[in-house]
């Protein structure tokens, strides 16, 4: 029996028994079937090539084997995408009425502050007062509201006579930043 190399470029080194190199169409032809020896990387495997489908066989390189990349597919990217859309979506609208009701929460206590600071600023001085006059700092330094009391619109708080003398309104003009529309939020106190 005598032995051929195929390497993984495909080529034949032998020899037949006439001492004349044989090519690989020579072992197509070859008579009787013989055994081929195949040397890929470091590995050898013996094979018997009879036929012209085993010698093609044979004589191919081995595909590499496949290798998966590390990484994501665009599909994988693209259905990440979509669902952290679907959940802005939903963050954005249960967030909406959410600020809307700390915006009326602050609203509710600033206008309970300045009704406060009012009753005190009467009890002191006999008379009702502007928010100037509750910002303005007395002899002693002190003032009634130290913050600017601004509303959630950047519009002035105002204070406003009552239905009595022992009644006063302190009034947010709201969005529109106008007194006497429908978005004015007001508290309705005693001196």
């Amino acid at each position: 029996m005598h032995w051929q190399a195929v390497t993984n470029t495909a080529t034949v080194s032998s020899h037949g028994p006439d001492g004349i190199a044989n090519t690989a169409d020579d072992l197509v032809k070859a008579q009787p079937p013989h055994k081929v020896l195949v040397e890929v990387g470091n590995s050898r495997k013996q094979h018997f090539v009879g036929s012209s489908i085993a010698t093609h066989n044979a004589m191919q390189p081995t595909p590499k084997q496949h290798r998966p990349t590390a990484g994501f597919t665009l599909i994988e990217i693209m259905v990440v995408v979509a669902i952290l859309g679907l959940l802005a979506t939903l963050v954005v609208i249960n967030i909406g009425p959410a600020m809307d009701d700390a915006r009326d929460q602050r609203i509710q206590t600033d206008l309970t502050t300045i009704a406060d600071a009012t009753k005190l600023y009467h009890l002191q001085k006999g008379v009702l007062p502007s928010m100037e006059a509750l910002m303005t700092p007395d002899e002693q330094d002190r003032t009634y509201i130290n913050d600017p009391s601004l509303d959630p619109w950047k519009a002035p708080y105002h204070i406003l006579p009552g239905d009595s003398k022992r009644t006063f309104f302190v009034v947010c003009a709201g969005k529109d930043k106008t007194l006497d529309t429908e978005d004015d939020v007001s508290k309705k106190a005693r001196l």
